[in-house]
């Protein structure tokens, strides 16, 4: 074989292995761009599936039976708010924990109508003594010492039995003697409606709260010429408005599913994004390598 037909045959023998290698090249592109676009395919029907749960657990969060917004918060006396709190099988009030979301309120309320002066509770005060007595019907002093408010949780009451927790239960314990519109013997324009107004306000700071029976509240005496004015008033006093709040009840139990589920697609969410980037730089490689 002469030197001229030895230099063809390892031309045609290196194009042979060239073309080989092309083939090899051209399999893997195949290969990694349909394991990109399998990624892809796979990502977009994850981010799918993730956007319908949370599409679900927002309209759920935001329904008229829950909002999870701002979950737990500490309830302050604004135009419109809604709390939401877990719901409590066979719900049963804690006197002590009513009583301290009482003088929450009561203290916010008077702050919203410029009064400085902030309410306390005491499980073994001299008023926590005085309003359990009234509202178990023993025989108790004023001595010109207290003041006492109230109202009966029979069942003719639209509230009686609707309450779900200790904070709705002072909440509506305040709201109803702020309020007495809807009261039972209330005479609109007639002296002496306001007195539980007055007392919510303009009383001392101290204060006892008792659930055995309804509710009952005593307030340390104290008269100002504030007190008397609204005591006396024939018309609704000018105050700030009965603020709108709305107690919702959530099953936590059901809540927690559907965030532990929107939790874990995220994660493969995120572990197809991370697949998708690795397949990706694969396939940019063998472009690369290809060229």
């Amino acid at each position: 074989m002469n030197t001229r037909n030895k230099i063809l045959i390892t031309i045609a023998s290196v194009a042979l292995v060239g073309v080989g290698v092309i083939g090899i090249h051209e399999r893997l592109l195949t290969k990694a761009y349909h394991a990109v676009r399998q990624t892809e395919s796979k990502l977009k029907k994850e981010k799918s599936e993730l956007a319908i749960m949370q599409n679900a657990l927002t309209v759920y969060e935001n329904s008229k039976t829950s909002n999870l917004k701002g979950q737990f918060p500490s309830t302050h006396f604004v135009k419109s708010q809604k709390v939401v709190l877990p719901i409590q099988a066979n719900y049963k009030a804690d006197n002590a924990k009513v009583a301290q979301w009482v003088t929450s309120y009561l203290t916010e309320l008077r702050k919203d109508n410029g009064i400085t002066s902030k309410v306390s509770w005491q499980a073994t005060s001299p008023e926590q003594d005085f309003a359990h007595k009234i509202a178990t019907n023993q025989k108790a002093t004023f001595n010109g010492k207290y003041l006492v408010a109230g109202y009966s949780l029979a069942s003719s009451n639209p509230i009686a039995g609707s309450n779900l927790s200790d904070q709705e239960t002072a909440y509506q314990i305040v709201m109803n003697l702020y309020d007495q519109s809807g009261q039972e013997g209330f005479i609109p324009n007639t002296a002496g409606n306001y007195g539980a107004r007055a007392y919510l306000l303009y009383s001392g700071n101290h204060i006892g709260v008792d659930t055995t029976n309804g509710a009952a509240i005593s307030f340390d005496y104290q008269d100002s010429k504030a007190y008397q004015t609204m005591l006396k008033a024939t018309t609704a006093p000018k105050t700030t408005p009965l603020p709108n709040v709305t107690f919702e009840y959530v099953n936590m139990a059901n809540w927690q599913k559907a965030r532990d589920k929107i939790k874990s697609e995220k994660a493969e969410v995120s572990k197809t994004q991370d697949s998708l980037e690795m397949s990706e730089q694969q396939l940019q490689q063998l472009k690369k390598y290809f060229l």
